[in-house]
C-alpha cells in the first residue's frame, strides 16, 4: 500500500487510521475516473473500514476528510464503487450523501462467486460554466483549511 500512496499522493490525499501499533483500521483515498482531460473535475473514491470495526465512525471521520479535500482542491463530482451485497458500504455512502446511479451485473469475481458492482455520485460543489483546474494535494498541503479537516477528524472517533 505504501507503493500506491507514495505515487498519487502529489495529486490526491490518502486518510489512513492506525492503531499505535501501526495496524490499519481503514483508509480512504480518490483517484482519476478517467484519464482524459473532459473528467478532470470528477474524482473515483475508495474507501476501506476493517470489518471489526465497522459502526466505529472511522468510515464517516475518513469519506469526511476525503470529500472536504477533494472540494477543496477543485473537484465538483465524487463517484465511488461498491461490491455487492455489502451492507455496510451501502448504509456508509447514504449516511454521506451518495446516492446509487447504476449497477453492473457481475463484472467481478473473487472469493469463488461473481458479484455486482454499484456506482455511486456525489457532487461536491455547484458546477460552475468554466471551472479551473483543480489543484494538486500538494498545492493546498499546510493550508489552514486542511489543517482544520485533519483536525476534525480526530473528533469522530475513538478507538
Amino acid at each position: 500500500m505504501a507503493e500506491r500512496i507514495e505515487t498519487t499522493l502529489h495529486k490526491y490525499p490518502w486518510f489512513v487510521c492506525e492503531t499505535d501499533e501501526g495496524e490499519i483500521l481503514g483508509y480512504a483515498t480518490a483517484s482519476s475516473l478517467r484519464s482524459t482531460p473532459p473528467y478532470a473535475w470528477t474524482a473515483e473514491l475508495s474507501v476501506y473500514v476493517a470489518e471489526d470495526t465497522h459502526q466505529s465512525g472511522i468510515g464517516t471521520a475518513l469519506y469526511t476528510s476525503l470529500l472536504e479535500t477533494l472540494k477543496e482542491q477543485g473537484y465538483y463530482n465524487a463517484y465511488a464503487v461498491v461490491t455487492l451485497p455489502n451492507p455496510a458500504s451501502v448504509k456508509l455512502h447514504e449516511r454521506m450523501g451518495f446516492e446509487p446511479v447504476g449497477t453492473f451485473p457481475a463484472v467481478g469475481y473473487k472469493q469463488g462467486e461473481w458479484h455486482d458492482i454499484q456506482w455511486w455520485y456525489r457532487q461536491l460543489a455547484d458546477h460552475p460554466s468554466d471551472p479551473e483546474p483543480p489543484q494538486p494535494l500538494t498545492a493546498i498541503r499546510g493550508s489552514p483549511v486542511l489543517e482544520h479537516i485533519l483536525k476534525r477528524a480526530e473528533t469522530y472517533f475513538d478507538i
